[in-house]
């Protein structure tokens, strides 16, 4: 894998929108679950730590969360992570990850912004 496919991989916590989209088919969402927000506007990698809302909201299933918001992307998100309001843009709702959420909160407690090897270093060795 080249370094930069490696970096991206690392970035996304090594899912996938179909990846996404299994596990919380597989696993689906409760409220209060806490969950991750990757948010990759202004060349930055900000992860947000996040709660769900509403699990099941619409015949669709989006997954309702509260805690974020960048100013042009809403809280809904498909099942795959995608957000209801900005499906191609760069932000997308990831399962927990017990490495970023702990860095979460032993900062802030909202979110963290981390380069490309900062997060290779913390999760890219999977």
């Amino acid at each position: 894998m080249a370094r930069r496919e490696k970096l991206i991989a690392a970035r996304d916590l090594h899912w996938t929108f179909e990846s996404v989209r299994e596990y919380f088919i597989k696993k689906p969402p409760v409220k209060g679950q806490e969950l991750i927000v990757l948010d990759t506007s202004w060349h930055m990698n900000t992860y947000a730590l996040v709660t769900v809302e509403v699990p099941e909201h619409t015949k669709q299933k989006r997954i309702v969360i509260k805690s974020y918001s960048n100013g042009y992307s809403g809280q809904s998100f498909q099942r795959s992570g995608k957000n209801c309001n900005a499906p191609k843009g760069q932000v997308r709702l990831l399962p927990y990850h017990a490495v970023i959420g702990d860095l979460i909160k032993k900062g802030n407690g909202r979110e963290a912004s981390l380069t490309f090897e900062e997060v290779d270093q913390l999760v890219g060795r999977q």
